[in-house]
């Protein structure tokens, strides 16, 4: 409520799938991707936001993304993920509703003991096996690694033929291939 946008005559969504939560608002983020979880708030609402602080309904300006971050790690949750879609005008987040590594993800990742697989790899497969795809900036959110790392881990998940590469430049992303979703049955 704080961060939507009232220009958009369009409600909040909160969408429950089986496998997350995504909460959609209208209005892109006012930061970029990369100042997400940054100390500090641009604020697009400052009087609702004012009521929220002074009656503890919020905390601090600019920590919610640290703080989601820090508790879900904390429990051994995957990272949520936020997309900022300016075409569309709206904000999601989502959140995966298991454990990262429950003894079914374990038992799954099995199928590519060979290939020697990093933690960040692993959850970037996992993360594609739930939502179908990713992108660079949700991959690097996943594992809060930086863009150099991440697209090592993205080549060469694609050179092992388990993810194949759709879209050109900044529109880029990943999605299975049929190497790949071949496991997807042994769950």
């Amino acid at each position: 409520m704080i961060h939507r946008s009232y220009k958009e005559n369009s409600p909040i969504q909160i969408i429950r799938y089986p496998n997350r939560i995504e909460i959609i608002n209208p209005g892109f983020s006012l930061k970029t991707e990369g100042q997400l979880g940054e100390p500090g708030s641009v604020n697009r609402n400052p009087y609702i936001s004012a009521i929220f602080h002074e009656n503890n309904l919020a905390e601090t300006k600019g920590s919610g993304i640290r703080t989601m971050r820090r508790l879900m790690e904390g429990v051994s949750m995957m990272q949520p993920t936020f997309e900022s879609d300016h075409e569309n005008n709206r904000f999601t987040v989502r959140l995966l509703l298991h454990h990262l590594l429950n003894e079914k993800d374990l038992e799954w990742l099995k199928n590519f003991d060979s290939y020697n697989l990093t933690d960040n790899q692993k959850r970037i497969l996992i993360f594609i096996r739930e939502l179908g795809a990713v992108d660079n900036s949700l991959a690097r959110q996943i594992n809060g690694s930086d863009s150099k790392t991440t697209n090592s881990d993205l080549r060469k998940l694609r050179e092992l033929d388990l993810l194949d590469t759709k879209g050109k430049n900044r529109y880029t992303y990943y999605i299975p291939t049929s190497v790949l979703k071949s496991t997807y049955s042994e769950e």
